[in-house]
């Protein structure tokens, strides 16, 4: 997965670990997995097929 809107400097892990606390909600749609805070999405991330 990669996540969408993130720039080449951004440290992912802080921005994973920072943001994780305060989801509570999640969704697929579009090959996207939408982390939420109720109906607000906190993030996005592309799926991405590999085989």
């Amino acid at each position: 997965m990669t996540r969408k809107g993130c720039g080449p400097d951004d440290k992912i892990e802080n921005i994973i670990m920072n943001s994780l606390g305060i989801v509570d909600n999640f969704s697929i749609e579009n090959k996207q997995l939408l982390l939420k805070k109720g109906t607000e999405v906190i993030m996005v991330y592309q799926i991405n097929n590999r085989k």
